[in-house]
């Protein structure tokens, strides 16, 4: 039942020191599932008895499981039966206390014996937001909360955000060349990013809930927007096509591969009927939205249908005429920019136009670089967030 890989317990540590390497911990392993939980955070769960001579031995770790159920605290304490007695669990995120598609968390937890529960983060969900937290201390469990909160918060982003915003968290991707350009204009996809870089990108689609792309780009590229890296091809999220008049081709590898890998299609409503029956014969699915004063998609609203959708966390891989719209209404919540080491010459599309510049220069802060290879990445967050 120990399943805890790579994890050393150091002698003579305090108790204090204890819980934040096992809640850390809990952190981490609930992170291994992100993009496969949604509408459910992705928690991760330790359950730790005191053991021999006061050292502590782990006796089991949970993670959320695909599709959101089991929760990771029902499937950890179901597994270890009666040894979870007297023991402490560890856990990233509030137990829930709410009746859904299964019984509350905190009825497990209470029936397993469990001694203390120490907790990153409280659930921000209305339906739990310190109610789990009240029900374990009335039965004379002990709560440790808001240990280590800021990691959890960074690991449950998309959740936060669902629930406090009704949007996902949006994390929009832009390759450029050396000289600044994206593509050639009346061509389709550009070799920029060398091949470390790209499985980087196929790494961060493998943890989003949804990836993103505009209109142009379907039609320009006719990209397949999976995760192809060795082993993980289970893994590719839901693809989304922010389409305002409908436009994506029938015989398109998304439209043509929407029954093994979901296809949205996010388009301006009212939809076009035809378009939209002939694209939903071949499994895609229509989300229409309300149109912006141009008579495109409004992003907000777009976004908030995502949301009512279940998704959590969206990857955005849009050229520049979306990640434009995205920056101007203010969704991007984190930018990667990521730039090669190959130029494009006359002719060129350009990344980063006066628009977007300005607005990653006033209302973002760079957070760190990664060099990969011949290529330098990048990272930006939104101020405020």
């Amino acid at each position: 039942m120990n399943d805890a890989p790579e994890f050393i317990i150091e002698p003579r540590k305090s108790p204090a020191q204890w819980d934040e390497q096992f809640l850390r911990f809990a952190i981490r392993i609930g992170m291994r599932n992100a993009g496969l939980t949604w509408p459910n955070p992705s928690v991760g769960a330790v359950v730790v008895s005191t053991g021999t001579a006061d050292t502590p031995e782990i006796l089991g770790l949970g993670i959320t499981q695909p599709g959101g159920r089991p929760h990771a605290e029902r499937m950890l304490l179901e597994r270890l039966g009666e040894r979870a007695a007297g023991a402490t669990l560890y856990v990233s995120l509030e137990p829930c206390s709410h009746q859904g598609k299964s019984a509350p968390c905190v009825d497990i937890v209470i029936a397993s014996g469990i001694r203390r529960v120490v907790a990153a983060l409280r659930d921000p969900d209305p339906r739990v937001s310190g109610r789990g937290f009240a029900a374990l201390r009335a039965h004379g469990i002990e709560v440790v909360e808001n240990l280590l909160a800021p990691e959890a918060a960074a690991a449950h982003v998309g959740h936060i955000s669902r629930v406090t915003r009704r949007s996902p968290y949006v994390t929009a991707k832009l390759a450029m060349s050396r000289d600044g350009f994206v593509g050639v204009y009346g061509r389709g996809s550009v070799g920029i990013s060398c091949p470390r870089t790209l499985d980087l990108v196929h790494m961060w689609r493998a943890k989003a809930d949804a990836i993103m792309i505009g209109a142009g780009t379907a039609r320009n590229d006719d990209p397949l927007l999976t995760v192809r890296l060795p082993g993980m091809e289970n893994r590719s999220p839901v693809r989304v096509v922010v389409d305002s008049n409908l436009s994506l081709a029938p015989d398109s590898r998304l439209a043509q591969t929407a029954q093994s890998v979901p296809v949205w299609a996010l388009c301006g409503e009212p939809a076009d009927r035809q378009r939209a029956e002939t694209l939903t014969g071949k499994g895609v699915k229509i989300l229409e939205a309300r149109r912006d004063g141009t008579g495109h998609v409004d992003i907000l609203h777009a976004l908030e249908l995502l949301a009512g959708e279940g998704v959590t966390t969206v990857f955005c891989e849009g050229g520049p005429t979306l990640l434009t719209s995205m920056f101007r209404s203010g969704a991007v919540d984190r930018f990667i920019l990521s730039s090669g080491a190959t130029d494009i010459g006359p002719g060129g599309v350009p990344a980063l136009n006066r628009t977007m510049t300005s607005i990653l220069m006033e209302s973002f802060r760079c957070t760190g670089t990664l060099t990969v290879d011949t290529d330098r990445i990048r990272f930006f967050e939104r101020v405020g967030n």
